[in-house]
């Protein structure tokens, strides 16, 4: 029963001739409370609160929140331990003014990579160009494909990962422990995606084994390319990979020039950036029908420039030569 029922049910009793003590057994009130109730209805004609009634405020004060207020709209980032101590209040208190007065919400930083101008300008152009020509070429397919490590150690996020007790001797013993190990029990896989919704299997890359330009590119050779010549036969292919280590090695970037018309090279790859493209090599180097200005999108694998030296472009499976077969021209960034 709230404090209104309470003295609704006080008057009604003592209107009905109940003693003071029927009352206090029947409500389980004091006698200061039924004397109260009597002598607030007794000069106002009603049991609500008179204004300025009840306890004043010291702490969470009009003054407080006004300067508060300020502070804030000096220093955003301004930290609430910071200002609970200045104005000699609670953290809780201050909280409270924050929330309920000034109805803000914390928000956290955001992590932003910071470009330069130049920078900005160089990637929005780039960006246009190569809409403008996905929109112009929309039977190239893009492979996607990037390796990720999954490793057996549990991630802890120590602002969200929470057990609920009501005590810490209440936890069971090394449930709240996260362990961490050196070299973790990790597996290594490689996946990739085209553009046209062709998704490769994960191909696992052996334990132990490090992963540099040598084994990158065995692993090119063994595994990506049959699944690419068996997935997407007589496809105009574009091969994306991000800027490793292994990935840029001269031997893989050559391998990847002779086997794809068209790839991400290193140094087409801007920094701070997700993509930069370009072709692996200028028009005209490996087809005669290059030469004599016929663009050509071909190669063993049905999907770049010819091999060196073979002559003949072998789009289709006939491999008579096509005039002008014009799936790929030179980029014009």
């Amino acid at each position: 029963m709230d404090l209104e029922s309470k003295q609704a049910a006080v008057l009604k009793m003592i209107n009905r001739g109940y003693s003071q003590a029927a009352i206090i057994k029947a409500l389980g009130v004091s006698h200061t409370f039924i004397w109260c109730t009597k002598k607030v209805f007794m000069e106002t004609g009603s049991t609500s609160r008179r204004p300025g009634q009840g306890h004043k405020r010291t702490a969470r004060t009009p003054q407080l929140v006004k300067a508060l207020s300020a502070k804030i709209r000096r220093n955003p980032a301004c930290s609430m331990n910071r200002l609970a101590e200045e104005h000699n209040v609670s953290r809780v208190t201050m909280q409270r003014v924050v929330k309920e007065d000034l109805r803000m919400q914390p928000y956290k930083h955001q992590k932003k990579q910071l470009l330069s101008e130049a920078t900005r300008n160089k990637k929005k152009g780039q960006s246009q160009e190569l809409l403008n020509w996905y929109a112009e070429h929309p039977e190239v397919v893009v492979i996607f494909s990037d390796e990720k490590l999954f490793e057996t150690v549990k991630k802890l996020n120590r602002q969200n990962d929470h057990i609920l007790a009501r005590s810490p001797a209440s936890i069971a013993p090394g449930a709240r422990n996260v362990y961490r190990m050196q070299k973790p029990l990790s597996v290594m896989t490689w996946g990739a995606i085209a553009s046209n919704g062709k998704k490769s299997p994960l191909f696992r890359i052996p334990d132990g084994v490090k992963i540099n330009k040598e084994t990158y590119l065995a692993f090119l050779e063994d595994k990506v390319l049959p699944w690419i010549l068996e997935e997407l036969p007589g496809v105009p292919i574009w091969f994306q990979q991000d800027g490793a280590p292994a990935h840029i090695g001269k031997i893989v970037q050559a391998w990847c020039k002779d086997n794809f018309r068209q790839f991400w090279p290193k140094e087409l790859w801007p920094p701070s950036s997700l993509c930069h493209v370009g072709n692996g090599q200028e028009e005209g180097q490996c087809c005669p029908k290059a030469q004599q200005g016929h663009a050509h999108g071909c190669c063993r694998a049905n999907m770049g420039c010819c091999p060196r030296g073979s002559g003949v472009c072998q789009l289709h499976q006939h491999g008579q030569e096509v005039e002008g077969c014009g799936l790929f021209k030179r980029w014009p960034f």
